[in-house]
């Protein structure tokens, strides 16, 4: 459910107010859902085996809070999603790629990621399969991220694929 309201609100104008008695806008309820995402994968990895399932719920989170990093209410839950990732990246590959592209569209948006989530991003090296690995997921549909990726490529209709950005940024060449 918060994954998909977060799918949803991702679209809208960011200071487009939804909910009048409260005065939240779009950015209040993106950053509300994907902590309820990071409170549920904290849960999960405590009791739970990693699965792959929850990359894209954790990945949907970042990437759509990327935008607003700057705003120091945001570093402890951005920061809290980032070290879920990284902790689940020696049982798949595909959690170091998905850290290193939430890296490469914050520097491409010119956000800096938080002083306390830096540590989630070092020393993530490339699998040497990272050529065979399928990289179909989906950008967020927010115009400055997609205005980013599109700058010098053809991007599919259904939206800019994961292994665009990451090849745009040299963090890995895709052939």
């Amino acid at each position: 459910m918060n994954e998909v309201a977060i799918l949803i609100l991702q679209t809208l104008p960011r200071d487009l107010v939804l909910e009048q008695d409260d005065n939240d806008c779009v950015k209040d309820l993106i950053i509300r859902h994907a902590n309820k995402i990071f409170q549920v994968a904290d849960q999960h990895i405590k009791y739970w085996p990693v699965d792959i399932l929850l990359s894209r719920a954790l990945y949907c989170s970042l990437s759509t809070l990327v935008p607003y990093l700057g705003d120091d209410s945001l570093d402890k839950s951005f920061t809290r999603g980032c070290w879920m990732l990284r902790l689940c990246a020696s049982s798949f590959p595909l959690f170091r790629l998905l850290l290193l592209s939430i890296k490469g569209v914050a520097s491409g948006i010119n956000r800096k990621i938080p002083v306390v989530a830096r540590p989630c991003f070092d020393g993530l090296e490339l699998p040497d399969t990272s050529k065979d690995l399928p990289l179909s997921f989906v950008l967020p549909e927010q115009s400055d991220i997609l205005e980013l990726a599109d700058k010098g490529g053809d991007l599919s209709q259904t939206g800019a694929e994961l292994s665009h950005i990451i090849s745009k940024w040299s963090y890995m060449s895709i052939d």
